[in-house]
């Protein structure tokens, strides 16, 4: 499926849970968030920077919709990010909460940012999973 669009991503969700019916599973017990592009220009069909949607939104969006099919007890989401979030300091992300501008993605900076932004998913994922923000079923 294309993560650079919003419509792909929930029907991927929706055959991922028609499979499990099908199949009489009940749970999921790992969803790795694996893809990842940089230094590309343009926007999505949905109207955001082609990298913070491929890189942040995308994995945030599969991440909510399939939240509900983890495991309880098991169940583990997994980010694979990079080194390159380190070139991302604190305030940038707080100074950045919104959008990137929908012409940028080419730099560094927008890739970083993207990065950064998937530590944090990470860290959201394992709080809600077990209420005490320990890293236990997230992995980074």
């Amino acid at each position: 499926r294309d993560l650079a669009s919003f419509a792909s991503v929930q029907k991927f969700a929706k055959l991922v849970q028609e499979e499990l019916k099908k199949r009489n599973l009940r749970n999921i017990h790992v969803l790795i968030h694996n893809a990842g592009v940089s230094f590309l220009n343009g926007t999505t069909q949905d109207g955001y920077q082609r990298v913070w949607q491929v890189n942040a939104l995308a994995p945030a969006l599969l991440t909510e919709l399939l939240f509900p099919f983890m495991c309880p007890e098991t169940g583990r989401v997994i980010f694979v990010s990079s080194e390159m979030h380190r070139f991302c300091f604190a305030r940038s992300i707080v100074d950045q909460c919104s959008p990137p501008p929908k012409e940028g993605g080419k730099t560094a900076k927008d890739y970083a940012l993207s990065k950064a932004c998937q530590i944090l998913q990470a860290l959201e994922v394992t709080h809600r999973r077990t209420g005490d923000g320990r890293r236990r079923n997230s992995r980074i």
